[in-house]
């Protein structure tokens, strides 16, 4: 059978023998792994951390590592240091170019708002999220940011604006051959 996606980032990073190539298979396993082993997503995290220490020209790694480390502590309940680190992982990767680093930081950004009711600023976040999912052409990334704007919508009791933000995110997922968070719209 063909391997998933964690199996074909294990194999990545078995098989990395560069540095560089050995701390982005790390970071890119840690974040398929957040739904998942947050335990394990942390390790990784951290031991890239550890290898890139000290390293100015690692700007785009260091982001991803903080928005890992972010979500992990936005999942552990610890938001003040998820907002502080995904403020962290934005500005550098807004330094280094990284468009869907600043994307993915701004949702956690946005999460973390949401699950401390700040609701306009929970829109906010996710909607400059899904801006920058839209200019990366990222279905998936349009999809949970869009999912994350109905969260919002709904905790707000916007049920119509919900509503139509769910619509869109089937309609992407018909137009598409991912049905990954079909299900959940």
């Amino acid at each position: 059978t063909e391997p998933d996606a964690v199996e074909k980032l294990e194999i990545a990073l078995n098989e990395a023998t560069e540095k560089r190539q050995r701390v982005n298979a790390m970071l890119e396993l840690a974040w398929e792994l957040r739904h998942e082993d947050i335990p394990r997503m942390v390790m990784l995290s951290q031991d890239a951390n550890k290898l890139i220490s000290g390293e100015s020209s690692w700007q785009k790694e260091n982001a991803k590592s903080l928005r890992n480390l972010a979500y992990a502590n936005y999942r552990q309940d610890d938001y003040a240091e998820a907002l502080s680190q995904s403020l962290d992982a934005l500005s550098l990767s807004e330094l280094g170019g990284d468009i869907e680093t600043q994307a993915e930081a701004l949702r956690v950004i946005g999460l973390i708002n949401l699950r401390l009711a700040n609701y306009s600023e929970a829109l906010e976040y996710q909607i400059k999220s899904l801006k920058l999912s839209e200019e990366l052409e990222d279905l998936d990334g349009q999809a949970i940011a869009m999912i994350n704007i109905a969260v919002v919508y709904t905790a707000s009791e916007d049920y119509l604006q919900a509503l139509e933000m769910y619509r869109k995110v089937v309609d992407i997922y018909q137009v598409s051959d991912k049905n990954k968070f079909e299900g959940y719209a």
